[in-house]
C-alpha cells in the first residue's frame, strides 16, 4: 500500500509521515450514524463538483484520467490519491466527510491537496512506483494557490468569515483572506485527528527552514500551514514560493 497510496493526513499511528491510515476505534462513522459533518448531498455535490472540474486538466497534464470515487458508504477515514495503470482514482470515504468538522470546504481541501500530488509539478517523490507524486508539502501549495481559491469563488453559499488578521495578512484582498482562513479551519481538523498530538500552529511564528528539501514524508503541522499560506498569498504577490520549512531555496 506504501508505494501505491498517497493519502492525506489522517494517520493514528504515524501522522504525517506515512502513507496509510489505520482505521480503528472511534474513527468509525456508518452511514446510519448522526452526521456530525457533511450530508450525503453535499457529499455527491462535492465529489461531482471536482469530477466535472479538474477530468480535462488532469487527462490534459498526466496522459491519464482520473476518477474521484463515491465512497459514502464507507465508514473508515480515507483520503488519498492512487496511480494505476491506466488512471488515478482520488479516495474521500464516507465516515471522513460524516465526522465532526467536516464541512465543506475543509472536506475540498483535503481533496485539493489530493489532486496536488498530481497537478503540483516539482518537486516529486523519489520512492520507487510513486515518482509521478509531487511531494506533501506540494501538494499543500497547490491547495491553497491555485484549488481552493478557485472553489471558493465557485461556491459563494460557503463564504467564509475571515479573521481581522488574516484580512491583514491578505492586504485586504478577500480571496485570499477566505483561503486562509479555509485552510486555518483544515489545520485544526487535521490537528483533531493527529496521532503525534501536534500543538496548534503559531500564526505568527513559522517553522525555521529546512536543512534539505523534504522529499518523502510529510512537514509539520507548524510547516504545513505555513505552506497553506504561502499558497494564500500567491494571491497577492507573484513572486510566491513555498516555504523553506520543507523546500530551502538551497536544494539538494
Amino acid at each position: 500500500m506504501k508505494e501505491a497510496l498517497v493519502t492525506f493526513s489522517f494517520l493514528l499511528i504515524i501522522a504525517f509521515v506515512g502513507h496509510s491510515f489505520s482505521q480503528e476505534g472511534v474513527f468509525f462513522f456508518p452511514p446510519e450514524k448522526a452526521t456530525l459533518g457533511l450530508n450525503e448531498n453535499e457529499y455527491n455535490e462535492l465529489i461531482h463538483y471536482f469530477q466535472k472540474t479538474y477530468t480535462a486538466q488532469v487527462l490534459k497534464t498526466t496522459g491519464k484520467p482520473v476518477i474521484f470515487q463515491k465512497a459514502w458508504q464507507n465508514p473508515y477515514f480515507n483520503g488519498s490519491i492512487e496511480s494505476k495503470e491506466h488512471f488515478f482514482q482520488i479516495h474521500l470515504w464516507g465516515g471522513t466527510a460524516r465526522t465532526q468538522g467536516a464541512s465543506p470546504v475543509v472536506m475540498a481541501g483535503i481533496l485539493c491537496h489530493e489532486l496536488g500530488h498530481i497537478l503540483g509539478g516539482e518537486p516529486h517523490e523519489i520512492i520507487e512506483n510513486r515518482t509521478w507524486s509531487s511531494v506533501e508539502g506540494q501538494a499543500d501549495f497547490f491547495a491553497t494557490k491555485e484549488c481552493l481559491p478557485t472553489f471558493l469563488k465557485n461556491h459563494s453559499r460557503f463564504a467564509l468569515n475571515p479573521s481581522r488578521y488574516f484580512i491583514e495578512k491578505c492586504q485586504n484582498n478577500n480571496s485570499c483572506a477566505q483561503t486562509l482562513q479555509a485552510a486555518w479551519d483544515l489545520t485544526l481538523f487535521f490537528q483533531t485527528y493527529d496521532s503525534q498530538k501536534s500543538p496548534t500552529p503559531d500564526i505568527h511564528r513559522p517553522a525555521p527552514p529546512a536543512k534539505e528539501l523534504l522529499r518523502n514524508a510529510y512537514p509539520s503541522l507548524q510547516c504545513r500551514w505555513d505552506t497553506f499560506v504561502a499558497g494564500a498569498l500567491c494571491q497577492v504577490h507573484s513572486n510566491c514560493q513555498a516555504p523553506e520549512c520543507w523546500s530551502p531555496r538551497t536544494r539538494e
